[in-house]
């Protein structure tokens, strides 16, 4: 997102994984509360989630208004599910649902783990563009070596606290992630490819190959000679 940022451009970056990971830190902070886990699950996912909004602000902000009504639309799906599994924690507790507090747990971890496993898996969604190209640049690599690292250190968590929920799932992440790591590195972008991703149109980039020296060229300003005037009339 800092690229993003400072480029100005979302380049290759997908929007689903970024999308995913709103709605899929929200219902693991909401298994957090009902499983009494408040550290780490609760306080962790909570941060996440505010970090996941702010990713969003930042790729909508430089999206291209062309494909704004796209995104509006996913957007307004991931906050119905937010809105739904939201309103089932809150009268679940209630006792509106007629259940415990664990039982509301449970249906609440079990839709965590189907978002989850397609956050996990949405930046291989763009799988088939990267064999055809030959390039992995849509791949966003930071998020799946974050995701990689992250699901591992679930995983150890889930297993020393015998939590079917949480190591379950980082199973899947960690492999997942792995896969994304490796396809990744085998489709890897030359940095005159990633250059050229993240240039702005009104630039134009000049590659030298010989020295792979990248330079971009600024405004050149031509003296114009002035009209010639008789001194006499």
């Amino acid at each position: 997102m800092y690229n993003v940022h400072r480029n100005k451009n979302i380049g290759e970056v997908a929007e689903l994984p970024l999308i995913t990971m709103v709605v899929n830190c929200h219902l693991w902070m909401l298994y957090g509360y009902l499983a009494d886990n408040m550290f780490p699950i609760f306080a962790t996912q909570a941060f996440s989630q505010t970090a996941a909004l702010i990713y969003n602000i930042v790729f909508f902000r430089y999206t291209v208004p062309e494909k704004r009504n796209a995104l509006y639309k996913l957007y307004s799906r991931a906050f119905a599910v937010h809105c739904m599994f939201s309103i089932y924690t809150i009268l679940g507790v209630a006792g509106v649902t007629n259940q415990t507090k664990g039982q509301v747990g449970d249906w609440v971890g079990y839709a965590a783990i189907v978002i989850n496993i397609w956050m996990y898996a949405s930046p291989l969604g763009t799988l088939k563009h990267v064999i055809a190209t030959k390039n992995s640049a849509s791949i966003p690599i930071n998020l799946s070596v974050m995701i990689f690292v992250s699901a591992s250190l679930w995983l150890a968590s889930g297993i020393v606290d015998d939590d079917f929920f949480v190591w379950g799932i980082n199973a899947i992440g960690t492999m997942l992630s792995f896969i994304q790591i490796i396809v990744y590195y085998m489709f890897r972008p030359t940095h005159q490819e990633e250059i050229k991703d993240q240039a702005n149109g009104d630039l134009t980039v000049v590659i030298d190959n010989a020295t792979t020296t990248v330079t971009v060229e600024s405004p050149v300003y031509k003296p114009m000679p002035s009209p010639v005037m008789p001194l006499y009339k």
